[in-house]
């Protein structure tokens, strides 16, 4: 389960990082949180509030709070900030490319993702500033791990609060799986290999949603599932 009491959403006054903080705000209404919105202060002078960050701060004040920080590298002082004072999520603006190729390996949102003690919600700048802020759908890679059983746990979490469409997609190498034959299935045996590692989470979530199995690369399999929001698959269950 998704625990949340305050969310931290970095900004540097974009049009990106003002998408992120309208995301934040909705997860704040639904999950009656605060809002912490910083900028890492790296060079001399004080750039102007956004005209998001301004709407926010005057239309729920006992919600949002706004501050600047000090700070040489802008992921160093957001950490220092994260273990500091407990935040339970931070949400992002992307900037990049579409597809899985905008995420930037070195950026400031790719490092966070990878040393956050908290869970990270990436934001595409793609969605457009005027996009109202909402979860639909929500694709969960998986590899039976630890850690994305606890990716699982969030998502399920989300999916609720949203009434969202929640399916999960496990990438198989090719070479790790029979040819298909006459006589042989070519689906994948997604049940036979990993149903003991899927129990934990396969009765708390009665909505909307499918498990599926791929042969792709995991990145082009992923990227084909948000894209499309149905993954090509050689077997669903």
């Amino acid at each position: 389960m998704l625990h949340i009491d305050r969310i931290l959403v970095p900004t540097d006054y974009s049009v990106c990082a003002d998408l992120a903080l309208a995301h934040a705000m909705e997860l704040a209404h639904r999950y009656e949180v605060s809002v912490d919105v910083v900028n890492v202060a790296v060079t001399a002078g004080e750039p102007p509030l956004s005209d998001a960050v301004r709407y926010w701060l005057a239309a729920d004040p006992d919600r949002v709070s706004h501050r600047r920080v000090p700070g040489v590298g802008v992921v160093a002082a957001l950490l220092k900030l994260v273990a500091r004072e407990a935040y339970d999520l931070i949400v992002i603006g992307m900037h990049g490319h579409s597809g899985v190729r905008r995420f930037v390996v070195g950026s400031v949102t790719d490092e966070l993702v990878r040393e956050a003690p908290c869970p990270v919600l990436a934001v595409r700048e793609k969605a457009g500033a005027d996009a109202a802020p909402s979860i639909g759908a929500i694709l969960v890679p998986t590899d039976f791990s630890e850690h994305a059983r606890e990716a699982l746990h969030v998502a399920v979490d989300l999916a609720r609060r949203y009434e969202a469409r929640l399916d999960v997609l496990h990438v198989v190498p090719a070479q790790a799986l029979p040819r298909p034959t006459a006589s042989s299935p070519s689906r994948p045996p997604w049940g036979k290999r990993r149903g003991g590692r899927r129990r934990p989470c396969a009765g708390r979530w009665k909505g909307r949603g499918r498990r599926y199995q791929s042969r792709r690369t995991p990145a082009r399999a992923c990227r084909g599932a948000s894209s499309s929001r149905r993954p090509r698959r050689s077997g669903a269950t």
